[in-house]
């Protein structure tokens, strides 16, 4: 009976690791429909220098300059209608 506890322990640990890694990794947000996106991409957790951006048009175009990094600001306007 331990022996089977201590395998479905190990199964839910080794399933549950991954998806919150990747949880963490895309906590950014995304843009929702009718809305223009911009994400700013800085070097520091500081936010004072800027290295790159994605922009998100209202028709939904991708637009990515620079490079990206983990440390981000994200905005949003809403596009007219």
């Amino acid at each position: 009976m331990i022996r089977r506890l201590t395998m479905v322990a190990s199964l839910v640990v080794a399933c549950l690791v991954p998806v919150l890694s990747a949880s963490h990794a895309n906590a950014t947000a995304l843009c929702r429909y009718n809305f223009e996106c911009l994400y700013v991409y800085y070097s520091a957790v500081s936010r004072t220098t800027a290295i790159g951006d994605t922009s998100v048009s209202c028709s939904g175009q991708v637009s990515t300059v620079g490079e990206t990094s983990p440390y981000v600001v994200f905005t949003e306007s809403q596009c007219d209608l």
